[in-house]
């Protein structure tokens, strides 16, 4: 990316950033109409969470603790006979955006 169409933040490009989240997108993911269904950038992780209420519960998710010390909370689903991991969720409290953005690129 040029500079007109990037910031650098830390070392890295990055397309676009916000210090506030947008109002959150009332649109809920429903089983079926997948396709159809698309997140509206700069929502916060609430907002992300929301959507996927409609789909399955909260209650799927068990806590997780990686030998390294890092936590979260992970759910699995049957996918053609096999155990896969349907969704994470990783806490990382003492994380700058930089970090967070760094370990997801590199």
């Amino acid at each position: 990316p040029t500079a007109a169409e990037a910031t650098l933040l830390g070392g890295l490009w990055v397309d676009g950033h916000r210090r506030q989240y947008e109002k959150p997108t009332v649109e809920r993911l429903r089983h079926g109409d997948a396709e159809a269904f698309r997140f509206d950038r700069y929502q916060s992780p609430a907002a992300v969470k929301a959507a996927f209420d409609g789909c399955r519960s909260r209650r799927s998710f068990r806590t997780h603790e990686a030998s390294d010390g890092r936590r979260g909370l992970v759910s699995s689903t049957r996918l053609g006979g096999d155990w896969v991991l349907a969704e994470s969720e990783q806490l990382a409290p003492a994380c700058t955006a930089e970090e967070v953005l760094r370990a997801y690129l590199t």
